[in-house]
């Protein structure tokens, strides 16, 4: 479903790269990049209000990675069930909390793909930020809050310097970071990508909505307009939105058909970007699309890698129980 071009080599490039032999995610865990950062084998460099810079083992944050990677996967799972039942359902449903839930079905998804290609955006606690300067013997901790994480240069076989910077809050840096860096991406790869991904990418980098939020940060402020701006969209709606039956579209469509659909739903919004429908359809869509392209992402990395496929076969049984549109041969939610 998901063009697979030059645009996509670079993505699968850049993933590959974050995981070196011996990454491995723990079945069952829950550890997190931010407890690794706090017990794992770091050099501290430099420690300021804005930025960390450490020495660590590669393996050790491709570890890290992987582990939020497989268990934002399950959060991904359960949150496109709740929309594919929404989408079959004939009762009446809030369609402010359906918006909510195909946010956070996006948000996830783009969270797992940032993961992927070693550029999480996360939140650290100030005893968790506290332990650099300590560490160091010097210097201060930077205020808790939301940070971007990079390995900005690999200095041997085994151990690269990563970098720590303060940003904007959690979900707006998300989405900045990662709709920036598949916009990035494939404006720049040589060659030009072929007709069907620059259709794809152009559309999920797309910018009709700018003139209504702030920048890529537009799906957080759909989210919060639905959900926290008093009687915006809780209005007691009876009548089924017809927005929750995108998801169904997904299940047979080609490479072709996922940048048709993505198009007229730019289009829609381009047209009309004053109806805030238009923005939810956009919003779904562009989740379904994330979770796609980080799937196939996730599917290449178990073929060249050695990682434990119980996490995967928990989602195969999980899959089988699901109420998906096409059955267990759907092609949104298919399973390896």
């Amino acid at each position: 479903m998901i063009p697979k071009g030059v645009v996509y080599s670079e993505l699968r490039s850049k993933m590959v790269k974050n995981f070196p032999d011996g990454s491995k995610a723990v079945y069952g865990g829950a550890g997190t990049i931010g407890e690794w950062l706090s017990t794992g084998s770091l050099v501290v460099n430099t420690s300021t209000k804005k930025e960390v810079t450490f020495e660590a083992p590669i393996v050790e944050f491709g570890s890290s990675l992987l582990t939020e990677i497989e268990n934002l996967l399950n959060h991904c799972f359960e949150h496109l069930q709740e929309l594919v039942c929404v989408s079959q359902d004939s009762r009446v449903r809030s369609k402010a909390w359906n918006t909510v839930t195909a946010y956070y079905f996006a948000f996830f998804s783009a969270s797992t793909l940032l993961r992927l290609l070693g550029r999480p955006v996360i939140f650290l606690t100030r005893d968790q930020l506290h332990s650099f300067p300590k560490m160091l013997g010097h210097g201060v901790a930077p205020n808790q809050g939301a940070f971007e994480v990079s390995c900005g240069q690999v200095i041997s076989v085994t151990h690269g310097v990563f970098n720590l910077r303060s940003t904007n809050k959690l979900h707006e840096a998300t989405w900045q970071r990662l709709l920036g860096l598949l916009d990035e991406t494939h404006r720049s790869c040589i060659p030009k990508p072929d007709v069907k991904e620059t259709l794809f990418y152009d559309c999920l980098s797309t910018r009709v909505l700018f003139s209504k939020y702030v920048n890529y940060q537009w799906p957080s402020s759909i989210r919060n307009l639905a959900n926290y701006r008093p009687g915006f969209v809780y209005k007691l709606q009876t009548a089924r939105s017809s927005s929750f039956k995108l998801i169904n579209e997904w299940d047979c469509a080609g490479s072709q058909e996922t940048g048709n659909i993505l198009e007229r739903l730019v289009s829609a919004c381009r047209s009309d970007v004053e109806n805030f429908d238009n923005h939810i359809d956009l919003l779904i869509v562009l989740g379904a699309s994330l979770f796609l392209l980080s799937r196939e992402l996730y599917l290449d990395l178990l073929m060249r890698k050695t990682i434990d496929k119980r996490w995967e076969t928990s989602r195969r049984l999980y899959h089988g129980k699901m109420c998906l549109p096409g059955g267990n041969s759907t092609a949104l939610a298919r399973v390896f």
